[in-house]
């Protein structure tokens, strides 16, 4: 994250650098930066609980943070939405300055953490509902099963067919970004689009 936690619509801090926005602005410039390719419910989610996610962030879960800024393509999209500052700095200027409040918390409300673990298929019951996951380290099964993995951007394949405007060069994401969760949703039956 390099140390941001990008909110609009009017968090505390936007409120006391001076910094006026609304979820409208917000959501007007998220629909211009992503060009169709945004999931229309996922953007909403984002809009609307983004000022709230961010005061418990700082509030409620410890993460510290310096000051809001922008990013660099506001202005480029100001025909769309109103140029606002919108990413949260934390005093850390680094991603361990929300991973280590984060990981604390879920500490204190008893995550149980497993590092050093790779998954390798998705299980799931007769009905074809995961229940669970198979990794490199045996099988875990759970009431709800979240796969949150990396994105796909070093995975050529699923970029010409979901992305192709981005498949052409180099990618500056992580090397984990191979769309192993995407692939594992897939293979149980998820439909991509």
């Amino acid at each position: 994250s390099g140390g941001y936690y990008n909110a609009g619509g009017g968090t505390s801090l936007q409120r006391k650098q001076g910094i006026e926005d609304t979820k409208e602005n917000w959501n007007n410039y998220l629909k211009a930066v992503g060009k169709g390719y945004e999931n229309d419910m996922m953007r909403d989610t984002i809009v609307e609980h983004g000022v709230e996610d961010y005061e418990w962030l700082a509030n409620d879960v410890g993460v510290h943070f310096l000051e809001v800024q922008m990013i660099g393509n506001e202005m480029a999209m100001k025909q769309y939405a109103t140029p606002a500052a919108r990413s949260h700095l934390t005093v850390e200027k680094s991603g361990v300055g929300l991973s280590r409040p984060l990981f604390k918390k879920a500490d204190e409300v008893g995550t149980k953490f497993i590092f050093n673990i790779t998954a390798q298929n998705l299980i799931t019951d007769k009905t074809n509902r995961v229940i669970g996951v198979h990794t490199n380290k045996g099988n875990f099964r759970g009431k709800n099963v979240i796969v949150a993995t990396a994105g796909y951007s070093r995975n050529k394949s699923l970029l010409k067919n979901f992305a192709p405007d981005f498949s052409v060069g180099e990618s500056y994401g992580s090397i984990r970004q191979n769309g192993d969760g995407i692939i594992m949703g897939a293979e149980v039956g998820a439909k991509l689009s």
